[in-house]
């Protein structure tokens, strides 16, 4: 970012040169910064408002089923954003509280084939046999339409049933940022040190947290991170042992 203000700051005292000038150079790092910004802070306001409007809770589709272990298809997340993923498998099995966990895995370099592997206590196997009988599911990430054609977007979870691949227990949440305004919010809100996992590039609400908040952060010392987790386990509660 300071690279691009001072280009726009030698380009500016160029065309000052040439036309006697003597505000261009300073008009166009200010519009650099400032037209982002007033268009990042209009489109936040829409999703503010989506975040103070929308209710919260678990949509509830069945009874409860404890499992063993389960399917993670986190694909859609990380298609989206390669640094976001759902921990909470590794979380459980960590903690002792699952005996296995299944992961789907796509292949990299263009390779779009999809296959599932399994970490267990029972088996040092890395294909998933016999199949998880539930999952938890991200969908596809939906753009969210909005007046000021700002970066929102839907992001919904859900614990599925393999064999009737109907959803047991789902919730949803919106996520705002990516892109330039991303940037910006990184720039603005990110934690020292957070160069790599740039965990306020997103905000996110309606899931783990009703207020704006760090999207799925892997940063340690953001407090959003917990909350995730927690609303993570209450979405598998009803597969949990």
């Amino acid at each position: 970012m300071a690279i691009l203000l001072w280009l726009a700051y030698i380009i500016g005292r160029a065309i000052d040169g040439r036309n006697s000038f003597r505000f261009v150079k300073y008009l166009l790092p200010t519009a650099m910064v400032g037209v982002p910004a007033l268009w990042g802070l209009l489109a936040y306001k829409d999703f503010e408002r989506l975040c103070n409007s929308t209710p919260t809770g678990l949509q509830k589709h069945g009874e409860r089923h404890p499992q063993t272990g389960f399917l993670i298809d986190d694909t859609n997340l990380r298609n989206f954003d390669a640094r976001k993923t759902v921990g909470i498998a590794a979380y459980l099995y960590d903690q002792g509280s699952l005996t296995y966990f299944d992961q789907v895995s796509v292949g990299g370099f263009g390779v779009s084939q999809r296959a599932i592997f399994r970490q267990s206590k029972q088996s040092n196997s890395n294909v998933a046999e016999p199949p998880s009988e539930y999952a938890f599911r991200v969908a596809p990430i939906e753009s969210v339409p909005n007046r000021w054609h700002g970066p929102l977007f839907q992001v919904t979870y859900s614990v599925v049933s393999a064999t009737t691949n109907q959803s047991v227990q789902s919730q949803s949440e919106h996520v705002f940022g990516g892109g330039i305004i991303g940037n910006y919010m990184h720039a603005l809100l990110g934690e020292r040190g957070d160069y790599s996992d740039k965990d306020f590039q997103y905000l996110s609400c309606g899931y783990a947290s009703r207020r704006p908040a760090a999207w799925r952060p892997r940063f340690t010392s953001n407090v959003n991170r917990q909350n995730y987790v927690r609303a993570d386990l209450e979405l598998l509660s009803s597969i949990l042992p």
